[in-house]
């Protein structure tokens, strides 16, 4: 029999309140890259030159920043061949993405963007390295980020 009856209940007899669990569907972690990073992404489609910043990035794809006319030219399962990746000063590769997933964001200073999400293929040993080091200093960035911070009275 289900019904409120059936659920766990906190000792007041509430129902408990259950949060969804987090999973972890990627095989590859993805770390936030901060928007004021010089990370992006430049290739040639349409016949015109793109230059998408970087939203995230993990070692087995990344996710560019589109607004709504670059988007619709970035369909699921669309490869893109020949894409300048830079990660950071002396940090750049060439290589291949297919695109994987769009989704809408709603920002307040630029409106309407999309996060595309791709997959490398084709990445090179040198490339990986690159990606490899990326990742860990977005990593380093975000756990000294997240350290709380020493007020004076415990100093």
């Amino acid at each position: 029999m289900s019904g409120p009856s059936s659920l766990p209940a906190d000792p007041d007899g509430s129902p408990e309140s259950v949060e969804p669990a987090f999973v972890q569907r990627r095989r590859y972690t993805r770390v936030q890259a901060p928007v004021g990073l010089p990370f992006m992404a430049e290739f040639t489609l349409g016949g015109r030159l793109r230059v998408l910043g970087v939203d995230d990035l993990a070692r087995g794809g990344i996710g560019l920043r589109a607004s709504p006319t670059q988007a619709t030219l970035l369909y699921v399962g669309r490869r893109l061949p020949r894409v300048w990746v830079e990660l950071g000063s002396g940090r750049s590769f060439l290589t291949e993405l297919e695109v994987r997933s769009r989704r809408l964001l709603h920002t307040f200073l630029l409106g309407q963007q999309y996060v595309v999400g791709c997959r490398f293929t084709g990445l090179s040993a040198s490339a990986e390295t690159i990606v490899e080091h990326a990742v860990a200093e977005l990593e380093r960035h975000q756990n000294v980020a997240a350290a709380p911070t020493q007020s004076l009275e415990n100093q």
